[in-house]
């Protein structure tokens, strides 16, 4: 397109879902659209850091270092309330009657494997 006060140009227009987002005139008629799209967007991005950096002052409020702390928070031990449910119920019902089968026990943690592998 001929622009008055310009002259020859060309139109690009950025898509993001189905919609324009951005529309660049650019005299650069060689140049592949997308390249100058990443070229632009990431110079505006430089811009707004900058921007904010002078104005809003955000490399005061945070910085590039980290702390690595021990975590003490308490964690729940699933097993251990298992087994403090197991015999409080036990609790309950002992002694049994005396023509009950005894209660059947089930191992809390499972069985380790073998310490050696056979050959």
């Amino acid at each position: 397109m001929q622009l008055k006060d310009y002259g020859q140009a060309r139109q690009i227009t950025m898509f993001e879902y189905g919609r324009p987002a951005l529309q660049i005139l650019t005299c650069d008629e060689d140049a592949c659209p997308a390249e100058i799209l990443a070229w632009l967007k990431s110079r505006w991005r430089e811009n707004f850091f900058k921007y904010a950096s002078e104005n809003y002052g955000i490399d005061k409020i945070c910085d590039y270092t980290a702390q690595i702390t021990a975590n003490t928070t308490m964690q729940d031990n699933p097993a251990r309330k298992q087994a403090i449910a197991n015999v409080r119920d036990t609790k309950r019902t002992w002694p049994p009657p005396p023509n009950a089968p005894w209660p059947s026990c089930s191992p809390i943690r499972p069985s380790r494997p073998p310490l050696r592998t056979p050959c």
